[in-house]
């Protein structure tokens, strides 16, 4: 359990990235052993089944799984390189200024993940 006064500093955090869909979190067991890994923007009930919501934290947390879990962090920077591959080609969800849908950003990001795996193949 947090102290009530992490929530607003999660605002705060949101407005320096920009989205609270760019924001993956981790939160470690007291022994080392433990790790939950998830995005920090909750569920988006407001813009829930309407192909809107930012994949990116959660994309973000699969990459800090492969590089702390799995201790893959070859394959991490393949799903980062990837992510923002798309970013910079413009694909993007509208709350941080694109018209691209959660399907769209998450295709893109997965076709440019084969591309880079095979180039290492």
């Amino acid at each position: 359990m947090t102290s009530p006064l992490w929530r607003p500093s999660i605002g705060l955090c949101r407005g320096d990235a920009g989205s609270l869909g760019l924001l993956p979190s981790a939160s470690y067991g007291l022994s080392g052993s433990t790790l939950f890994l998830e995005p920090v923007h909750g569920a988006a009930s407001d813009i829930a089944g309407r192909d809107r919501a930012n994949p990116i934290a959660a994309i973000l947390c699969v990459a800090m799984m492969l590089e702390y879990v799995c201790l893959r962090q070859d394959l991490a920077a393949i799903v980062i390189q990837a992510m923002e591959g798309s970013l910079e080609s413009g694909i993007c969800t509208p709350d941080i200024g694109g018209n691209d849908t959660s399907r769209g950003l998450v295709d893109s990001i997965v076709e440019r993940i084969k591309k880079l795996r095979s180039k290492k193949s």
